[in-house]
């Protein structure tokens, strides 16, 4: 697990209180996290969690990489494993 999906899963620590969602802060242009949650709109903005671009090989975003996935609830058809939601 590289140290910003670590970063980011420990501030989805500070939990949530039912009913209050927060703001997404931006750490870099690939990850965003959302420690209490959000009212995007989206099921599982209201849980906390993270944003993650995932980026390929050729600087393009891999299939179920992009960054308005909401990691690690959201699970994709791309997904091959588990580990692939974080």
């Amino acid at each position: 697990m590289s140290a910003a999906s670590g970063a980011a899963i420990g501030a989805l620590g500070g939990g949530s209180a039912a009913g209050a969602f927060g703001r997404e802060i931006a750490l870099t242009n690939n990850i965003r996290i959302a420690p209490r949650g959000n009212s995007d709109g989206h099921a599982l903005g209201r849980f906390p969690h993270y944003h993650r671009r995932v980026i390929g090989s050729d600087g393009q975003t891999v299939p179920g990489g992009g960054i308005g996935r909401h990691r690690p609830w959201e699970t994709k058809s791309t997904d091959t494993s588990f580990w692939d939601r974080f």
